[in-house]
């Protein structure tokens, strides 16, 4: 019975949400106030709201044993957020600017996240971390920070400039993605298996699965509404078999992506992705809420780190474009161009909690903690660095 008022608790708060947010309109009234109109919150209210449901700080609403009923409603989560990521990727119908930009996109993402991991790792060995467990954290941590969400809304800048942050924003989850995928083969999640090889294949393997039995049932004259059918269902097998098999429904469910945009029916393609699209805001809010009921945030070292986590991932963004965007901008935007890709996309607070649900241990809880409490300050940062950064170079103005 709990399962079922939780289930209905939760249902009635995506549902507002999607269409009010109670952030914003607060903002609303104060955004006259220097840097506070350049604030940018992503949803993450969410997350503090989910915490006050569960039972490591709030009203215990949503207990470990209704979590455990919930599980499909995380399985679904992170399949959507793989799937959404994977459909976008059509090769045969990427613009060349997209594609003559993959490679310094994946760059930048790519040295983020060692920038980020190696800083990592030697802090957690120094702290007295085994050194599975500090390869897990610091791989996980590496694999959060590589992605962006690009240049907030707010900011008004030259055209072609914008449109090189968004595409460099749009393609860098490939690194995230398939990092945390590999993460998810490690022994320590496998009971001590060492043939990771062996995990990487059952992940590959079920991703193309499930966007084979996509593809076949599109070939049908299927409507609207059987088409969102055939999509649950692929979401729910996917995402809830890669948990079982202590793999990332991300990884699975953006290799079943891909292979729909590239083969399907042109009209089952695009068909897939509005329905992706239109559900996205309602799928992503359920899956903050329930993010914020299984932290258990720690008072101890986590939260320094986190705050740790935060710089050192502007610093990795800020280098790393740089050295990898340096053959698409003038000399004078690279040094700042960087500060435009620090907001956090998605994907960092997916990897977080799908890593929650593999393992239940204290790495676990440091790494959930650390990537939700360094979204939120990154958040506040990420508009005002954003801003500075395509006023500082020329390119445009701060609007309101």
């Amino acid at each position: 019975m709990k399962i079922v008022l939780a289930a209905i608790l939760l249902t009635a708060l995506v549902v507002i949400g999607s269409r009010i947010s109670v952030i914003h309109l607060i903002l609303a009234r104060i955004e006259r106030v220097p840097g506070v109109r350049h604030l940018l919150l992503t949803g993450t209210e969410f997350v503090l709201v989910g915490l006050l449901l569960g039972t490591h700080v709030g009203f215990g609403v949503l207990d470990g044993a209704t979590l455990s009923g919930l599980a499909p409603a995380f399985g679904l989560g992170l399949a959507w957020i793989g799937l959404l990521f994977g459909i976008q990727w059509d090769l045969r119908r990427l613009p060349p600017t997209t594609r003559a930009l993959i490679p310094a996109s994946i760059a930048q993402a790519a040295g983020t996240g060692i920038f980020v991991a190696v800083g990592t790792k030697a802090l957690l060995l120094t702290l007295g971390w085994s050194a599975a467990s500090s390869w897990l954290g610091a791989l996980s941590l590496g694999a959060a920070a590589a992605g962006t969400a690009g240049i907030p809304d707010s900011i008004r800048t030259d055209a072609g400039l914008q449109r090189l942050l968004r595409t460099v924003a749009d393609v860098d989850g490939v690194v995230p993605i398939l990092t945390f995928g590999l993460v998810c083969c490690m022994p320590l999640l496998h009971g001590g298996d060492p043939q990771w090889w062996v995990w990487l294949a059952f992940s590959v393997g079920l991703g193309l699965a499930v966007g084979l039995v996509v593809i076949v049932l599109g070939t049908y004259r299927l409507s609207e509404d059987d088409l969102l059918v055939v999509l649950f269902g692929a979401v729910l097998l996917s995402g809830g078999t890669a948990l079982q098999l202590s793999l990332s429904p991300l990884l699975v469910n953006a290799i079943a992506g891909v292979l729909i945009a590239n083969v399907a029916r042109p009209r089952t393609c695009a068909a897939i992705r509005r329905l992706l699209l239109e559900g996205d805001r309602a799928v992503y809010i359920l899956f903050l809420l329930l993010a914020g009921a299984l932290w258990n945030p720690t008072p101890d070292s986590s939260l320094a780190l986190a705050l740790l986590y935060v710089v050192v991932r502007i610093v990795g963004k800020w280098l790393s474009a740089h050295w990898a965007l340096r053959n698409w901008l003038p000399k004078e935007q690279l040094r700042r161009v960087g500060l435009g890709l620090v907001s956090h996309d998605g994907l960092a607070v997916a990897i977080a909690v799908n890593l929650r649900l593999l393992t239940d241990s204290p790495m676990a809880d440091l790494v959930t903690t650390v990537v939700l409490v360094g979204v939120m300050i990154n958040e506040l940062l990420a508009p005002l660095m954003a801003a500075t950064a395509v006023t500082a170079a020329g390119e445009g103005e701060v609007t309101a």
